[in-house]
């Protein structure tokens, strides 16, 4: 793992909130589904494949996910 993804771990194990920007695929998606098991993730982007991307894999791992869109915000 890369430092930021142990720091990252770390935060989110004493409970404190956590804020990452990084390149897309530098694994920050799946840092927060590991350690973030009983609070709330918002994932932003403005790549649409992605944004659907994480709400089907995270659904596919019992994680609540929604892609909050326009159309699915009403």
């Amino acid at each position: 793992p890369c430092d930021w993804q142990i720091q990252s771990a770390r935060a989110q194990l004493e409970r404190k909130d956590v804020i990452t920007v990084s390149p897309i695929g530098s694994g920050k998606t799946m840092t927060f589904w590991l350690f973030n098991s009983s609070g709330i993730m918002i994932t932003i982007t403005p790549l649409n494949i992605l944004r659907e991307k994480t709400e089907v894999e995270g659904n596919l791992f019992r994680i609540p996910a929604v892609n909050l869109t326009a159309k699915t915000a009403t």
